[in-house]
C-alpha cells in the first residue's frame, strides 16, 4: 500500500500524524486479511448464530435468577445486532429454533455448543492475527474463555439492558428530567464501548492497555451507532425489497453482518496500532533496513545489560530503549531465536528476552542474513562476475568480527 503523503498534509504536524495513523491501520487490515476474515465470519455467523443464541437462551433458562433478563437480551438483539426493519422477522425464526432446541438429545445439544464455540474460535483467531500474536492460548484456556463469553456476556448485556429499560420507563412516565433522558442513549453507547474494549483487551493473547482498548471500542461504538441509523434509512427506501421481494431479509442480514464484522475487526486494528503511533520512531517502521538496524540495536542493548548483571529485559523495556513498541520487539527477536542469538523467557503478556549467544565469538553475519539477504540466493552461488562483487562485499570486516568488538 502506498504511503505517499499529500503535500497539504505535510504542512500540518497533526494532520500528518493522523494520516500516518490511518495508513498504519489500513496496512494492518490488509496484512491480517481482515476483509476476507469478515467474509468468513459472516458465513460462520450465519451458520452458528442460531445455535449460539439457542445456547445463550438455554443458559438464561438454566439459571432462574437471570430469567428476567432474557427479554432484555432479546430486545438488545432486536434493536442493536439486527437491522431494525427485519429484526422482528429474523428474531422470530431464531426464537422458534431455540424453542425447538429444548427438545434435542444430549448429542444434539453438544453439536449446538460446538457450532457456537467454532464461531467464537474464528473471532479469536482473527483478533490474534490482527495483533500479530505468535502463540495462541492453550486449548483449555481458549475453551474456558469461549464458554465465559457464551454465558457471562449475555448476562451482562441483559442486566445492562434491563437497567436501561427501567430508566426508559421512568422517562416515559415523566419521572426523569429532560437532561437525564439524554443519559440513556449515552449510557448505551458507553456500555457498547466497554463491551468492545473488553473484547480487544482480553481475547488477544498479548499485552493490551485498557486505554488503547477503550479508544478503539469507543470509536467503533460511535461509528456503529451512526451506521445503524444510516443503514436503517437506506433499507427503508425499499431497494432490497424491490429486487428480492419476500427474501429481502437474507441479503440485508448478510450485508449487515459483513459490515458489522468489518467494524469490529477495524476496531481491533485501531487498538493494535495505537502503541505503534506512540513509538518515538514510528516514521521509521516502513523504511528500508529498519528491521536490521532495530535488531542490531536490540542485540547491543541485551549484550550491555548482560555485562552489568542484568541478564534479561522485558519487551516493554526494550521497546522503550529503541523507541519502538513491544509487539515489534517480540517479532524481531523471535526471528533471531533459530540462530541462537537470543532466548525468550515467559509467555503471553509477560515476555522477557536474554542474550543467548557468546558475544566474544558470535558475529552479526547470521543477523544480517536474516534481515537483509538470503545467502541461498542463486546469484550468490558459484563463481561468476555477477556474484563475485557481492561476495566480496559480504566479507566486510564487521560481519566477520565478534559482536563484543563491533557493538561495544
Amino acid at each position: 500500500m502506498s504511503r505517499q503523503i499529500p503535500a497539504f498534509v505535510t504542512k500540518h504536524a497533526c494532520l500528518e500524524r493522523m494520516w500516518n495513523f490511518g495508513m498504519f491501520v489500513m496496512e494492518r487490515i490488509d496484512k491480517a486479511s481482515l476483509k476476507q476474515v469478515a467474509s468468513s465470519l459472516t458465513l460462520t455467523t450465519l451458520l452458528s448464530i442460531v445455535p449460539a443464541l439457542a445456547v445463550i437462551m438455554a443458559a438464561f433458562s438454566a439459571f432462574p435468577l437471570f430469567a428476567p433478563y432474557r427479554e432484555a437480551f432479546e430486545q438488545f438483539i432486536f434493536s442493536t445486532l439486527l437491522p431494525a426493519q427485519y429484526s422482528e422477522q429474523i428474531l422470530g425464526y431464531i426464537k422458534q429454533f431455540a424453542t425447538q432446541a429444548a427438545g434435542l438429545t444430549a448429542f444434539g445439544l453438544i453439536g449446538l455448543v460446538i457450532s457456537a464455540l467454532l464461531c467464537i474460535a474464528t473471532i479469536d483467531s482473527a483478533l490474534n492475527a490482527t495483533y500479530e500474536v505468535l502463540k495462541l492460548r492453550s486449548l483449555w484456556q481458549r475453551v474456558l474463555m469461549y464458554w465465559a463469553l457464551l454465558t457471562l456476556g449475555p448476562v451482562a448485556i441483559g442486566i445492562s439492558l434491563a437497567a436501561s429499560s427501567y430508566l426508559t420507563g421512568m422517562a416515559m412516565a415523566g419521572h426523569l428530567s429532560v437532561y437525564a433522558k439524554w443519559l440513556i442513549p449515552i449510557g448505551q453507547l458507553i456500555f457498547q464501548s466497554i463491551i468492545l474494549a473488553a473484547l480487544y483487551k482480553y481475547v488477544p493473547n498479548c499485552r493490551v492497555l485498557w486505554r488503547d482498548a477503550l479508544v478503539g471500542g469507543s470509536l467503533i461504538a460511535l461509528v456503529f451507532t451512526v451506521f445503524r441509523w444510516g443503514f436503517g434509512i437506506y433499507v427503508m427506501r425499499g431497494s432490497y425489497t424491490t429486487i428480492y421481494g419476500a427474501f429481502a431479509a437474507i441479503p440485508v442480514l448478510l450485508t449487515w453482518m459483513y459490515i458489522n464484522w468489518m467494524f469490529v475487526l477495524a476496531g481491533a486494528a485501531i487498538t493494535a496500532t495505537l502503541p505503534m503511533l506512540r513509538a518515538r520512531r514510528y516514521k521509521d517502521f516502513d523504511k528500508s533496513g529498519d528491521d536490521l538496524l532495530s535488531a542490531v540495536a536490540l542485540l547491543r542493548i541485551l549484550m550491555l545489560a548482560k555485562e552489568v548483571g542484568n541478564p534479561q529485559m522485558t519487551n516493554v523495556e526494550l521497546a522503550d530503549k529503541i523507541g519502538s513498541y513491544p509487539e515489534a520487539v517480540d517479532a524481531l527477536l523471535n526471528r533471531l531465536i533459530p540462530t541462537n542469538y537470543v532466548v525468550r523467557i515467559g509467555a503471553d503478556a509477560n515476555i522477557s528476552w536474554a542474550l543467548l549467544a557468546d558475544a566474544h565469538s558470535k558475529t552479526l553475519e547470521e543477523c544480517f542474513e536474516e534481515f537483509s539477504m538470503d545467502m541461498s540466493n542463486s546469484l550468490l552461488q558459484g563463481d561468476n562476475a555477477e556474484s563475485r562483487w557481492v561476495k566480496e562485499g559480504l566479507r566486510d570486516q564487521w560481519l566477520q568480527t565478534p559482536m563484543k568488538d563491533v557493538l561495544s
